[in-house]
């Protein structure tokens, strides 16, 4: 069943941001529900004709491609609310494979609609822009973490991301359920899967993060954010606010 974008609980940051009750009621007019897919399966490949947006209703996806050597290069994860399909929007084809990392269900807008009524709706247009620039702003900073992070920089950036990005969404952004295998989150941080372990275990033993199979609890936030901004030992963090 359709639930309408009026009263879907993940508009703050979909399509519907910003929009007026009329706007909004024209754009439900072109959003259709999609089959729930299970964990596993592909949304889309790379190469397939690009013709609809994906909004992700519930569960996580990946957006990854393989290289010539076959291994895998994960490009991002995608949460609840975010819409798979935008970084398309200027081709033909998808550039990615998405693949469910849990049972997923989605909305569905064919682009052709979408950019006709982004003509019509100026707010729809700059909420499309916003979004591509929050993509582009995350592809930024990643890359940034990849050349100039250290292993325990980039674990503790992630994780507060995720959260920061749960928190946008009005859920638990301390304690959540991530249904991404560690053995990925170390890929997409360019990470071994030996040294992803390595870290994780540290920030465990310092009771700053318990992150066991699909559940992370962030047990201290301030150390893992001194330690995502070049704290060393995020324990100076807590002697600098004492001389404060």
């Amino acid at each position: 069943m359709h639930i309408s974008c009026a009263h879907c609980g993940l508009q703050r940051i979909c399509f519907p941001k910003s929009l007026s009750s009329n706007e909004i009621a024209q754009l439900d007019q072109i959003v259709s529900s999609h089959p729930a897919i299970p964990r596993g399966s592909q949304l889309f490949s790379a190469g397939d004709a690009a013709d609809f947006l994906y909004a992700l209703k519930s569960g996580v996806v990946k957006l990854s491609r393989f290289d010539q050597a076959g291994n895998e290069i994960i490009h991002a994860f995608y949460l609840p609310g975010d819409v798979l399909g935008m970084e398309a929007l200027d081709s033909p084809v998808y550039p990615f494979d998405a693949i469910t990392l849990d049972n997923c269900t989605f909305c569905r807008i064919h682009r052709d609609d979408l950019e006709t009524l982004a003509q019509k709706i100026p707010t729809l247009n700059r909420q499309i822009l916003s979004m591509l620039a929050q993509d582009l702003r995350l592809e930024r900073e990643h890359f940034d973490q990849l050349l100039n992070k250290t292993a325990e920089e980039r674990v503790a950036a992630f994780v507060l991301s995720i959260a920061n990005r749960f928190h946008a969404r009005g859920l638990d952004s301390t304690s959540f359920r991530l249904p991404i295998l560690h053995r990925e989150v170390a890929t997409y941080l360019g990470l071994t899967p030996e040294t992803f372990s390595r870290v994780l275990n540290r920030f465990q033993n310092n009771g700053w993060l318990s992150w066991r199979r699909k559940q992370v609890d962030i047990l201290d936030a301030e150390a893992l954010q001194a330690l995502a901004e070049g704290c060393a030992q995020p324990e100076c963090h807590y002697r600098a606010r004492k001389r404060g």
